[in-house]
């Protein structure tokens, strides 16, 4: 039989059920696309700290909520093989149209100053207190240069250059003086987190085992795996995929019923297949590869229809989220093609049994 003219046969009920796959699919490659490009800014950030051993209190969710004394960094200063020890602050402000604007305190003598590239104006070396570095996307976003103001926490801080560290997140905020947001969030001789750089690489284990024999409640990991000690990372890249899961199931209830109801009106039709010949079996898997392609084209639609929707939701947040990206991989498209196909598959295998069961003779009588 021609599967196409089958499908077209109620060009409507086909779109609708076309459609429901679409916007299933759509929201897994939105969602998904989404959590793991939020993954990865984190990871491009820890990237940037090299090979050095990341600091950070232990029981913080997050690496922005951890706190540490100075003098605890002091202490990890004197232990044996350790080079130097960098603090920095991370928070975040708010702005009348950004919800979300980061902030970071740096030490401009330390170490982790050197990963800041500087395209226009001075670096914080230069900088005394009240001015500010701003990122490049969030200059961008914000129509703002050197020599303006931006309000941090109800102070106003002077522009006196643009920085790029290449990563979203870090490019789409600002760094100050690390002793100017202590002051700012009332954490005096407070830092997040400690980047600790070693004599010899090859004993960088070694100090990590010391660092936390030494401060139990202190976790050090090295640059690159830090983001794999936060499970809460990984949730959202789960999280992302039920979700999406529970509306790609949806579609595949609205391909069921779209079977379900071509069965229906095709009695007479299947009668007629059984009669001069048909099994069951082959009647079962002409509605399964028309269920299957049914799914298929929405999935390809749902793709493209997903990746429309996350950059029009991006662009659009750009102006008040602009550290929020999108990281599309050949295997989502694959993972979520499958998914498609399966919920075809599945959506049509009830139709199909009762297909495959009508009685010939009981289908040619049916009006």
């Amino acid at each position: 039989m021609n599967i196409w003219k089958s499908l077209l046969r109620r060009k409507l009920r086909t779109f609708f059920a076309v459609l429901g796959v679409a916007i299933g699919i759509a929201a897994v490659v939105s969602l998904v696309s989404a959590a793991k490009g939020f993954k990865e800014q984190f990871q491009k950030i820890t990237s940037l700290y090299q090979s050095q051993i990341l600091v950070v209190d232990k029981s913080a969710s997050s690496p922005i909520f951890s706190i540490i004394e100075e003098s605890t960094l002091d202490e990890i200063g004197k232990i044996r093989g350790v080079k130097s020890v960098t603090g920095n602050l991370l928070t975040f402000s708010r702005l009348p149209n950004r919800p979300m604007f980061l902030v970071i305190g740096l030490d401009p003598k330390g170490n982790l100053f050197d990963q800041v590239r500087i395209i226009d104006g001075q670096g914080l070396d230069r900088a005394g207190p009240g001015e500010a570095l701003l990122g490049k996307r969030a200059a961008e976003s914000m129509g703002l240069g050197v020599g303006a103001t931006v309000p941090i926490r109800g102070r106003n801080y002077r522009i006196v250059g643009i920085y790029t560290q290449k990563t979203n997140i870090t490019d789409s905020g600002v760094i100050v003086r690390l002793s100017d947001l202590q002051e700012l969030t009332n954490q005096k001789e407070r830092v997040t987190l400690a980047a600790v750089s070693v004599v010899d690489d090859s004993k960088t284990e070694e100090v990590m085992r010391e660092i936390e024999r030494l401060f139990p409640s202190l976790s050090a990991n090295r640059a690159e795996n830090l983001v794999d000690q936060y499970t809460q990372l990984e949730m959202i890249d789960t999280f992302a995929w039920a979700i999406s899961f529970l509306a790609a199931l949806v579609g595949g209830v609205g391909v069921m019923n779209t079977m379900m109801m071509s069965v229906f009106e095709r009695t007479r039709e299947i009668g007629v297949l059984r009669a001069i010949g048909w099994s069951g079996r082959r009647v079962l898997g002409m509605i399964v590869v028309e269920g299957a392609l049914l799914s298929l084209i929405g999935g390809v639609v749902g793709i493209g229809l997903g990746v429309v929707m996350l950059e029009a939701v991006l662009n659009f947040m750009s102006t008040t989220v602009a550290w929020v990206d999108s990281t599309y991989s050949p295997r989502l498209f694959l993972n979520v093609m499958g998914l498609a196909l399966g919920l075809g598959v599945v959506g049509s295998l009830l139709p199909g049994w009762k297909a495959s069961r009508l009685d010939p003779i009981e289908a040619l009588r049916y009006e």
